[in-house]
């Protein structure tokens, strides 16, 4: 009698990826990460490769043209990693080419116009301007310089700060509606550029690149600021020929964002006066800190306070950063989770005043990036899709 074969032990069955709790860290389930992650490396070797932003470009074209023909073989991954490093690298190289003859920058390094001389600015607000004790910030678009009887078109960004030093200087600010998106003239002198002798601060030139200016400069007066309307002509001494490109090819952009920031920008202005006034009681230092935690304006923080946060580690709490917009999306969702159970409802009713606050702060990229990542974690739900926090965060 033949004995029994032992029983086989059950095969194993593997889990489908749609039914794992966490999908692998692979390409195949998360590739936003990994074009992330090949991106960043680009933009990272860009400082030590030649500066060959054609040849770069030219590479990641031909690279991504070959993963096209390989997409069905086991080089495709590789070879689109290599194409998005590539592109990485060019994307460095071009923000760092600024010498573009008729940048304002580079009237700065030729001489053309220099620290401490007069110019005659023409330009358009392209941020809301930014109130501070007994100052204002305007950041313009630079259309026009006019120094020593010469006109020059240029392009660049400059950062004005106007002295608002008493009540009569306020006022005369005022009168003048500057708004977001105004175009104005203004006369001011560049800023020389100053180099600290603390180890570790950037210079000025860097922090001024670093949040995209190419010059700062200082008007002493709101008097010598003059609002332009759309319909009204040029000063004499400058040709209209000069921005008729210009004005053509960016009337559309430069409307749409208008209608669509003018209003958000106006919304913070009015709660940075109904901070002042709820908090009013409570002094300056506590309606200054509000400011800053709530709206990110940290012109008006006491330095003592200031000073006290730094020692204490906790001062990046009043930038504005992905933290605070975490924040903001996990109570909109736990507030509207209570309202409504549609998936739909609750992601228009979280991402909508999420972008709008985004904007209306002027937001930089931990903004931003915290933004697009909430906004890819909800659609991915909608979609009923995963939405793995290693591709959310590639995105």
């Amino acid at each position: 009698m033949d004995a029994k074969a032992p029983p086989l032990p059950p095969a194993r069955v593997s889990r489908p990826v749609e039914a794992q709790r966490f999908a692998p860290l692979d390409p195949r389930f998360q590739p936003m990460f990994f074009l992330a992650a090949a991106f960043a490396t680009g933009v990272a070797l860009g400082r030590v490769l030649p500066h060959r932003p054609l040849l770069w470009g030219i590479s990641a074209v031909g690279v991504w043209l070959l993963s096209l023909s390989a997409r069905r073989s086991r080089a495709f991954v590789p070879v689109l990693l290599i194409g998005y490093g590539l592109a990485g690298t060019l994307h460095l190289q071009l923000a760092e080419t600024r010498s573009t003859p008729h940048r304002l920058r580079t009237l700065y390094d030729r001489g053309v116009i220099a620290a401490g001389e007069p110019v005659r600015v023409i330009g358009r607000l392209v941020a809301p301007p930014e109130r501070a004790p007994e100052r204002v910030y305007l950041d313009i678009a630079v259309e026009h310089v006019i120094a020593f009887g010469h006109v020059y078109g240029v392009s660049g960004r400059l950062r004005l700060m106007v002295a608002v030093p008493d009540a009569e200087a306020r006022a005369a600010y005022e009168r003048l509606g500057i708004r977001y998106g105004q175009r104005l003239q203004a006369l001011a002198r560049l800023v020389r550029p100053q180099r600290h002798q603390n180890p570790g601060v950037p210079e000025y030139d860097e922090y001024l690149e670093q949040r995209g200016y190419d010059l700062a400069a200082v008007s002493k007066s709101p008097l010598l600021l003059e609002p332009l309307e759309e319909t009204e002509p040029l000063p004499e001494d400058v040709s209209p020929a000069m921005s008729r490109a210009r004005s053509v090819t960016s009337w559309l952009i430069r409307r749409l964002s208008m209608r669509v920031l003018a209003p958000l920008y106006d919304v913070k202005e009015m709660l940075e006066h109904d901070i002042d006034r709820v908090f009013g009681e409570a002094g300056p230092r506590t309606a200054g800190l509000v400011k800053a935690l709530l709206l990110g304006n940290r012109h008006f923080l006491d330095a003592r306070m200031a000073e006290a946060l730094r020692a204490g580690g906790t001062f990046h709490l009043l930038v504005i950063s992905g933290l605070h917009i975490g924040f903001l999306a996990g109570a909109l969702l736990g507030i509207l989770s209570w309202y409504t159970r549609r998936p739909l409802g609750r992601a228009l009713g979280t991402l909508i005043p999420l972008w709008g606050y985004a904007l209306m702060v002027g937001g930089q990229p931990p903004v931003w990036r915290a933004t697009v990542m909430v906004t890819a974690f909800l659609l991915a739900s909608l979609l009923f899709r995963q939405a793995p926090a290693a591709n959310s965060l590639g995105i």
